[in-house]
C-alpha cells in the first residue's frame, strides 16, 4: 500500500477537497483519489508533497515520535579559532554548456530535497503500518 493509497482510504475527504483544488473532480473510487494525489506530487514537486502529506491521518503521531528522537540529539559545537579554514580539496569550477546544462550541481538540489521527501513518506508509511498491525492485535 503506498502513502498515496492510506490517504485516500483513511482521510478520503481532505483528500478529494485537495484534488478538487488543483482541478481533478471526476474521482469515484479510491485508487482513482490515490492516483489523483500521486499525480499532484509529481506535477507540483515540494509544495504539492507538503500539501498532500498534511492529510495524513497519523500525522501527528508521527511527528511526535520524529520529535522525541529529535530531542535525544546531542548538539556539538566546536570550538572556536582565528585560523582561516584548511582547504584540502577544491573542485574546479564546471562551465555550463548547452550539453552540461546542470553539471555543477545547482539542479541537485531539488532532487535531493524530492529523494528525502520520497524516504520520510516511506518511513511514515512504515510507521502507519506498524502502529495499525499492533493496534489490530
Amino acid at each position: 500500500m503506498t502513502v498515496y493509497q492510506y490517504i485516500a482510504e483513511n482521510n478520503p475527504d481532505a483528500a478529494y477537497g485537495l484534488c478538487k483544488q488543483y482541478g481533478y473532480y471526476d474521482i469515484n473510487d479510491f485508487p482513482q483519489l490515490a492516483q489523483c494525489l500521486e499525480v499532484i506530487v509529481g506535477q507540483h514537486g515540494e509544495e504539492g508533497l507538503s500539501k498532500v502529506m498534511e492529510l495524513h491521518p497519523d500525522k501527528d503521531t508521527l511527528l511526535e515520535l520524529f520529535k522525541k528522537k529529535q530531542d535525544d540529539i546531542i548538539e556539538v559545537k566546536m570550538p572556536e579559532t582565528h585560523e582561516p579554514p584548511t582547504v584540502i580539496y577544491q573542485q574546479p569550477p564546471v562551465q555550463d554548456t548547452p550539453q552540461h546544462k546542470n553539471a555543477n550541481g545547482s539542479g541537485s538540489i531539488l532532487v535531493n530535497q524530492t529523494n528525502l521527501f520520497i524516504l520520510g513518506g516511506a518511513v511514515l508509511i512504515t510507521f502507519a503500518i506498524i502502529i495499525s498491525r499492533n493496534q489490530s492485535k
